[in-house]
């Protein structure tokens, strides 16, 4: 325990030794592999007798151990000459892409697009319709690493065949300048140049793209309106976040619903929930929590919590109410338990209503810690398994007039199974956990089996028979919630 509290305290000396040891780490066997296959050339990297199929081998296992493309690239100028170098050199780019790609695109179907689709739907449209243009920029840029390119595309749903084809596109060049450098031993000097060189020339390729863009406008579709549209649409979030979204009439006699997000996303994440509960007759009010540009929830969990409950003091002070609920969605959860149980929110609050919260911390943060997000991120050290802060919330009391459900995926890898339930040890007679069979993290923001079993464990108070939509009276009110 007091181990984990000078990890806590010192994070950013601890973030920097951890990511040193990486580094050194990658270093080391990247070093430690070609160490024992290369001896004086580089063609002798792949065997005394070069052969094509050595070669592609290469090429598919160098993303494992850490070595950048430009080493193969100098390798098949010094075995095959620069013609045919630079050939074998886009076609072994290929092979490692895929290699890369398919497992980023398994996760990104469970992480990242869900993320996308619920906080940034325009970008996410962007990244899918101008997808080949984003990989060639990049592509062409010599300072990304090729690659976590290749894993930014899988896990941002750029389509592999574009991925493949902007590999190919900046390999011919990219390739024949560095199977130069491999078969002539180009001195230092002249590979700073062709860095430099590349770079041009990837500002040049994406500024042409933009200013075809922008006279062609070929009805709302080029890059340069679809660059508008991600402008306008973080721009969108940033203004309206900053306002408490409310659609419904509040009185005492009327007790809301409060509707918390999870981290680092905005309150968009959550309006297809709230639509759905509202059009049942529910009292719906939600807050932007802050974080990231004002939007993107990143705070820590005991701040959240902090601003929370001034959030709610004040509607309380205006409306009058006597009680509420909450519905909390991941982190939302952590946040929501702070302040009910430590800051006094059991005076208003009876019930409240988790999803796939990670009460007992989540291994994914850290990933997040390894990174310099760790600095600056407080909630990921919170949320870590066997952190002060979960301990603590473990061990707080849960007052008589208390009501928990929580609802817990059976696939979610997040709050792994019944670890999203709050002390799922001890079978505490005011806690309900509901299980949700094949059920991920983010899919509690989207099927209806979900908003269902909600109004089923709220209470009749919240929902309002006046308060029942029409679908057309819905889908008007919906419009409003689009940039």
């Amino acid at each position: 325990m007091q181990v984990l509290n000078w990890f806590t305290r010192n994070r950013i000396f601890v973030v920097t030794m951890i990511e040193l040891l990486i580094i050194t780490a990658l270093i080391g066997i990247a070093m430690l592999f070609w160490g024992n296959m290369c001896s004086d050339t580089w063609s002798s990297c792949i065997g005394s007798k070069p052969s094509i199929w050595w070669f592609f081998f290469f090429c598919l296992v160098r993303p494992f151990v850490f070595t950048p493309a430009f080493f193969i690239a100098m390798i098949a100028g010094d075995a095959f000459g620069i013609f045919w170098g630079t050939l074998l050199t886009c076609l072994g780019n290929i092979v490692s892409s895929v290699a890369v790609y398919a497992p980023a695109k398994i996760l990104g179907k469970h992480y990242s697009y869900p993320w996308i689709h619920r906080n940034l739907p325009e970008t996410g449209k962007i990244v899918r319709t101008h997808g080949f243009k984003i990989a060639t920029f990049i592509r062409f840029i010599p300072i990304v690493p090729f690659d976590l390119a290749t894993l930014i595309f899988g896990l941002s749903n750029i389509r592999i065949k574009h991925s493949i084809f902007a590999t190919a596109l900046a390999s011919l060049p990219i390739g024949f300048l560095f199977c130069s450098i491999g078969y002539y031993n180009t001195p230092q000097p002249l590979i700073v140049e062709t860095f430099k060189n590349l770079m041009i020339l990837s500002l040049g390729f994406f500024g042409v793209l933009i200013v075809h863009g922008f006279f062609t406008k070929d009805k709302g579709g080029s890059l340069w309106n679809n660059i508008k549209k991600f402008y306008q649409e973080l721009l969108y979030e940033i203004k309206v976040n900053n306002d408490i979204f409310r659609t419904d009439d509040f009185s005492s006699d009327k007790p809301p619903v409060i509707l918390l997000y999870g981290f680092f996303s905005s309150r968009r994440a959550v309006v297809q929930v709230e639509r759905r509960l509202r059009k049942k007759g529910v009292n719906v009010m939600s807050f932007n929590l802050g974080g990231l540009l004002g939007v993107f929830f990143t705070i820590g969990i005991k701040d959240a919590a902090k601003f929370l409950r001034k959030k709610i003091n004040r509607q309380i002070d205006r409306h009058g109410f006597q009680k509420l609920q909450i519905i909390a969605y991941s982190k939302g959860g952590l946040v929501a338990m702070w302040y009910i149980l430590k800051l006094g929110g059991h005076k208003y609050v009876d019930r409240i209503i988790t999803m796939a919260a990670p009460f007992h911390g989540t291994y994914y943060t850290y990933l997040a810690l390894i990174t310099p997000l760790g600095f600056i991120w407080k909630d990921m050290w919170q949320m870590r398994p066997g952190s002060k802060f979960i301990e603590t919330l473990e061990q707080l009391e849960i007052p008589e007039n208390l009501e928990i459900f929580c609802f817990y995926g059976t696939k979610d890898t997040v709050a792994r199974g019944r670890l999203g339930v709050f002390k799922h040890d001890q079978n505490h007679p005011q806690i309900r956990a509901i299980p949700f069979e094949g059920y991920y993290h983010f899919d509690f923001l989207h099927f209806q089996e979900v908003v269902d079993k909600l109004i089923e464990y709220l209470d009749d108070q919240n929902i309002s028979v006046d308060n029942l939509l029409s679908e057309a009276e819905e889908d008007v009110k919906d419009t409003s919630l689009e940039p």
